[in-house]
């Protein structure tokens, strides 16, 4: 089986405002001839060093866009440079390969953009560990489109989760990953394990409201007292939180909120180990995060 990095996905919405007129906001695909997205297209395919930071020691490398019948696909590359980096075969326990600090190893991760409702678009990121897809084409994108559209400024936020989860109606179970250390290992029977989870799950057909997500993610108070745990455990970078809701439409969908349990919550697309999604499979999870957040936004 081959080894795949645990992938997760934040959504952004897009306006354009007019300059010193933050309340102005345009239609955005009357800013660009063809649209929003053909906009962000012909940026795609624009001079790539301005979206190097050289200086910074990274780096990222776009591919050819994907116009699909409801946005845009972005597959990049992105990395960093500045150490020398020993390639590990776990397998063989041995160095196999290096790097040297000028190298700059680079990880793939893709970035969907959805065609405008009125003057609001929602731009979903694929995030893995050593990717930076968002923080790469944020001031850039901004840069080339105030160029292609003098007197607009664009403005680049995250779309507030806490009022998303209103298309959830339940908490089908939380987990609590506790990764362990060697030390933590020494006198135990079993060798070669690696976290230890603990699941708060609901009684049989009484699943857990979804006000009760709403509180851990914004009081760290009521999550360790949620989960049970000291705050030593939850702080620990050791340790990942995972949650199960079921939407009003019927599925399940289970989010990431181990990031210091702000409203900035990540939905898993796959975890440690398991098959990275295909781009159509991709698509699809992002038009449907799209779609609960243009029914809760409207068209504006």
């Amino acid at each position: 089986m081959p080894v795949t990095s645990r992938r997760t996905l934040v959504a952004y919405k897009l306006t354009c405002h007019e300059a010193r007129k933050p309340d102005k906001l345009f239609e955005l695909d009357s800013l660009y001839k063809g649209g929003f997205t053909r906009a962000f297209v012909d940026f795609c395919g624009s001079d790539q060093s301005a979206i190097q930071q050289k200086g910074l020691g990274k780096y990222c490398h776009l591919e050819k866009p994907k116009v699909q019948d409801e946005g845009v696909l972005l597959e990049l590359q992105s990395g960093s440079n500045g150490e020398n980096i020993s390639i590990l075969d776990p397998g063989l326990d041995s160095i196999v390969g290096e790097y040297d600090s000028e190298k700059a190893p680079m990880v793939r991760s893709r970035v969907y953009l959805r065609n405008p409702v009125g003057n609001y678009s929602i731009l979903c990121v694929e995030h893995v560990k050593g990717s930076a897809g968002d923080t790469f084409l944020k001031t850039p994108f901004k840069n080339w489109l105030k160029a292609a559209a003098p007197g607009c400024l664009l403005d680049w936020e995250p779309v507030a989760e806490e009022e998303s989860l209103d298309a959830f109606k339940s908490i089908e179970d939380f987990e609590v990953r506790k990764y362990l250390r060697s030390s933590d290992m020494a006198d135990s029977l079993i060798t070669g394990a690696n976290y230890i989870s603990y699941k708060l799950a609901h009684k049989r057909r009484q699943p857990f409201p979804i006000a009760l997500l709403k509180e851990a993610l914004s009081d760290f108070t009521k999550a360790k007292t949620i989960f049970g745990l000291v705050e030593s455990d939850i702080t620990d970078n050791k340790v990942d939180v995972f949650v199960r809701a079921n939407s009003k439409d019927g599925r399940t969908v289970k989010f990431d909120i181990s990031s210091s349990f702000d409203m900035k919550i990540r939905e898993l697309l796959n975890d440690r180990n398991n098959k990275v999604l295909s781009d159509s499979a991709f698509v699809k999870r992002c038009n449907d995060k799209c779609e609960i957040i243009e029914h809760r936004l409207g068209r504006a």
